[in-house]
């Protein structure tokens, strides 16, 4: 008798598997190594390990390009491991939300639905078009690339860009180069 086949969803070169968490996914997506590192440097590997379930909006080695010089380097240092864990939170949901549940939930709401992240603050949800965008809570706004990968413990939506919240107030100054 032949092996159950592992149904996957082919993105950028990797095979989003529906038996495996998000951090297993991710882990082998080469379009996702930052987002991985982050997830490490700030202790949260087991919450994408949890059963769920949950929405991810994970963005792309990409996404973290469009950062200020130094950011993302001083988000990762151990001191600033809760900072980077709040931010990293706000790309989560409690609940399993795809494109088609996103978009009957526009049409209820006249074109604009907010989401409560596990950080805590909301996301707004709107559409451009035969887009969905997500606004954050600084007015960033962040579109979603491929959208609804199936996961062990969730629903992933691919975004392009870092989404933060209200509370992670001014950038953190980078630390000058040294020349």
């Amino acid at each position: 008798m032949p092996a159950k086949a592992d149904l996957a969803t082919h993105v950028e070169g990797t095979a989003f598997s529906f038996t495996k968490t998000f951090l297993e996914n991710l882990s082998e997506a080469r379009s996702h190594t930052t987002f991985v590192a982050a997830i490490n440097a700030a202790d949260l590997a087991a919450l994408l390990q949890e059963p769920g379930p949950f929405t991810l909006f994970a963005p792309t080695n990409e996404a973290f390009t469009h950062l200020p010089k130094g950011q993302l380097e001083s988000w990762m240092q151990p001191e600033n491991r809760e900072t980077l864990a709040a931010l990293l939170r706000y790309h989560m949901v409690a609940g399993k939300f795809s494109v088609e549940g996103l978009l009957a939930a526009l049409r209820r709401e006249h074109g604009q639905t907010r989401l409560k992240t596990l950080q805590g603050e909301d996301l707004i949800i709107t559409e451009d078009g035969r887009r969905l965008i997500l606004v954050d809570a600084r007015g960033g706004r962040s579109t979603i690339s491929f959208a609804d990968l199936p996961e062990k413990n969730g629903i992933l939506h691919i975004i392009d860009k870092i989404l933060q919240p209200a509370i992670m107030g001014p950038a953190p100054t980078p630390a000058p180069e040294t020349p």
